[in-house]
């Protein structure tokens, strides 16, 4: 079982995350800590979700720390539950775990001859759909080793085909606010947009974002944007032909808004890797130990001078 971590945002929002340290392994006594993964979900999908992918980071050497978001799962401030915009989710809850991330490889893993210094150790990010497309408004993000984006896109009605392209502006601009009025939770399972409910504020932010070709960049929404073009770690984005969700052109106009990092594209078929499906969230699941996430694993190694 991961150690359930209790945080405090910059503005005292508690957080829940839960932390696989490679000290907890059963194979601790022949694998040294090599660094640390902090892994961001996909909106309504709660941390315990990535539990065996997370479990399977930390047998390969890397301490990992999965969260919930404010206003979500753990995640609940008695004061003020639901007063959550998704900027916060970026700015303020995952710039939180990076900072306890960083804190825990300099005081929790014992250096080596070949790394002198366990705060050199590399500090990589995981971030699955929305989790990869907030990480440009976390300051902190410039700090990080390298990126994994998956199945993150940039959610633009028009750029589905027809019909889906009708399904996705009918939810953006009709389902998202009916199911958001009257309530402080958004019953994300009765959409399909996941287990877990989160705020309606939330919500109905991520339908105004929808309505926008260049989504939460558009200025009318007012965000500091400008870290993502600060961003120059190695990135690693990963696509699904049968991903309906977050099809590759718009992976493709989110992936614009990081100019200057070294950008390697996996745009998987299904049927490459004699799967049923993989899909939005498929990725996650173990079948794919051995392929998706051996791939995953190999490219966080090559990135350090030892792989």
């Amino acid at each position: 079982m991961p150690e359930l971590i209790h945080l405090k945002c910059a503005d005292n929002y508690p957080l829940v995350a839960s932390l696989y340290s490679v000290k907890n392994s059963a194979k601790e006594t022949t694998i040294k800590p090599k660094g640390m993964v902090i892994l961001a979900s996909a909106i309504g999908v709660p941390d315990r979700y990535y539990k065996r992918f997370a479990t399977y980071i930390r047998d390969q050497g890397l301490h990992c720390i999965t969260f919930n978001y404010r206003g979500t799962g753990s995640s609940m401030a008695e004061d003020k539950p639901h007063n959550v915009r998704l900027e916060d989710w970026g700015k303020l809850d995952t710039e939180t775990v990076i900072q306890f991330a960083e804190t825990y490889l300099e005081h929790n893993t014992s250096p080596t001859d070949e790394r002198p210094a366990s705060k050199n150790l590399p500090l990589h990010f995981i971030g699955h759909s929305i989790g990869g497309q907030l990480i440009g408004l976390t300051p902190a993000s410039k700090r990080l080793s390298s990126l994994v984006l998956i199945a993150s896109s940039s959610p633009f009605w028009k750029r589905w085909a027809f019909p889906r392209n009708l399904g996705i502006l009918v939810t953006a601009r009709l389902l998202i606010p009916a199911f958001s009025a009257f309530r402080n939770e958004f019953p994300a399972q009765s959409l399909g947009l996941g287990s877990l409910k989160f705020p309606t504020s939330t919500a109905k932010q991520w339908a105004k974002w929808m309505g926008q070709p260049d989504y939460l960049f558009n200025t009318k929404f007012s965000l500091d944007t400008s870290t993502y073009a600060a961003l120059d770690q190695p990135l690693l984005a990963y696509g699904f032909k049968d991903d309906k969700i977050a099809p590759e052109v718009n992976i493709n106009c989110l992936l614009e808004h990081f100019p200057n990092t070294q950008i390697t594209r996996r745009y998987i078929d299904p049927e490459t890797l004699d799967v049923g499906s993989i899909g939005h969230s498929g990725f996650f699941k173990d079948i794919f130990k051995d392929t998706l996430w051996r791939d995953t694993i190999e490219w966080l190694e090559d990135l350090s001078p030892q792989g």
